[in-house]
């Protein structure tokens, strides 16, 4: 045994002071695992759920508005007149021709190239239509007036307008078998395969009554006989 100077002996109280120490670093240990972790739960904020915006109700379907079918543009002359509108009456006169639209017709069917021509200078529609539908140009085309077709077309008629049947001026013509006619109804833009309301053409026409020069016209200008397609 060791014993120092204050009479303690050493090689006793170095062991116990270890065990001292041991334990109470053991107590320690396990008074700090029981004490309660002061890492407080962090809660995590309740999610504030945002005013959820109701989406906005669509709008109503509506059926759209129909717009009211526009009137029937005023016929646009090809060429310009000779006269003023004024004049053009003044000639009418001039010729006892009443300015009236029975009258009208009349000098298309006639044949009267001037009187057309100031008719539709003075304000007449070339593209009027008679009780069966028919237009002046039509009259014209089926007695083969070609000044008068000329008159009518340089004047805005509509080489295509159809009857009650859906015949046009170059169906007439084709029917009659007036080449001069058909080549000027053609050259205003006349529709060469254009069907009636029984599919019949220009050239149908022609062919049905031997209009074999009308038929060779057509021909050239693309008419397609509908029998043989």
């Amino acid at each position: 045994m060791t014993i120092n100077k204050g009479g303690i002996d050493m090689e006793h109280f170095l062991p116990m002071r270890v065990l001292v120490v041991t334990v109470s670093f053991v107590a320690a240990c396990n008074s700090g695992s029981q004490a309660p972790v002061q890492e407080a739960k962090k809660e995590s904020p309740p999610v504030q759920e945002g005013k959820q915006e109701s989406a906005p109700a669509p709008a109503p379907i509506t059926a759209p508005t129909q717009a009211a079918a526009p009137a029937a543009p005023a016929a646009t002359p090809r060429k310009p007149p000779k006269e003023t509108p004024e004049e053009a009456r003044k000639q009418l006169e001039a010729l006892g021709v009443q300015y009236d639209e029975k009258t009208f017709f009349q000098t298309a069917t006639d044949g009267n190239a001037a009187a057309v021509e100031h008719f539709v200078t003075a304000g007449m529609d070339p593209n009027m239509k008679d009780g069966d539908k028919w237009t002046p140009l039509m009259h014209a085309a089926e007695k083969g007036h070609t000044t008068v077709i000329q008159a009518l077309l340089d004047g805005g008629a509509d080489a295509n307008a159809k009857d009650s049947e859906n015949n046009t001026a170059l169906t007439w013509a084709a029917n009659e078998g007036h080449v001069d006619a058909t080549k000027a109804l053609i050259a205003g833009g006349a529709d060469v395969n254009i069907r009636n309301k029984s599919g019949t053409t220009p050239l149908t026409r022609a062919v049905l009554y031997k209009r074999d020069a009308v038929a060779a016209v057509l021909r050239q200008a693309g008419a397609i006989d509908p029998r043989r397609e």
